[in-house]
């Protein structure tokens, strides 16, 4: 049993070297690198996050965790993001902060119908339509850009609606195989040439959950690299990861 046990804590180990193996091989991107081939989706961008109920901001503000910004120093930090109402026409900011209360008729309506609501805010009183974005999402984040957001005394300030997107930049660049596991290979597409003749690197494909019903996803990557459209490329929008590019969508 001793033996067994230790064979499978080999094969685990050797897979583990293989697997950082390929990271190795073809993902020593320095930053100035990663900037030449992902393009951030928007000037500002990244996740908004819903507050604990004790770390609230009393005039609605919201944490910010920045993906992309024009102050590289941001970049990986939370920043308080506020609805700038000292602009004209902004007065309906603090009326649509509302008191949320779900009661129990609500609550087994949602559960007969299959209906998500917001349940983590029950009980919450003046929540803001910045905290409402978040609130009914299981992880409290959702990843936005922001535009024409301003920047200032450590408070970033918008007038207009987030956008809700995938990730924070995106690439242009054609599947080449599977590298292991939700690992593919891709190359990018060379502005200089016209081609998919850039550089090679591996990226991470985020798993597909089956939706409620499905016994297996009902869209798949599988042998994408042989489809007639990936002769044209592919828009891969996501996040850097520590050591690959994570992948949200196409």
């Amino acid at each position: 049993m001793l033996k067994k046990t230790m064979a499978i804590v080999l094969l685990i180990a050797l897979a583990s070297t293989l697997h950082a193996g390929l990271f190795e091989e073809l993902n020593q991107q320095k930053l100035a690198t990663f900037a030449s081939l992902y393009k951030p989706i928007g000037k500002w961008g990244g996740q908004i996050i819903l507050p604990q109920p004790d770390r609230r901001y009393s005039d609605g503000s919201v944490p910010f965790l920045v993906f992309s910004s024009p102050h590289p120093e941001l970049i990986g930090r939370i920043v308080k993001l506020s609805w700038n109402r000292s602009a004209r026409d902004e007065d309906w900011f603090y009326p649509l902060s509302l008191d949320v209360n779900f009661n129990p008729k609500t609550r087994a309506f949602g559960e007969k119908h299959d209906c998500k609501f917001p349940t983590g805010l029950d009980g919450w009183q003046r929540v803001s339509p910045l905290e409402s974005l978040p609130a009914n999402r299981s992880e409290g984040t959702i990843e936005v850009i922001l535009k024409n957001a301003v920047y200032q005394n450590s408070t970033l300030y918008i007038s207009e609606e987030p956008v809700q997107v995938n990730g924070s930049h995106v690439c242009l660049a054609r599947f080449t195989g599977k590298a292991e596991g939700n690992l593919r290979r891709i190359v990018h597409f060379n502005p200089a040439s016209g081609r998919f003749d850039g550089p090679v690197e591996i990226v991470t494909i985020m798993p597909r959950k089956p939706a409620k019903g499905e016994d297996t996803p009902s869209t798949s990557l599988e042998l994408v690299e042989e489809s007639a459209l990936n002769n044209g490329g592919w828009y891969l929008y996501g996040k850097k990861l520590a050591r690959s590019f994570l992948v949200n969508r196409l």
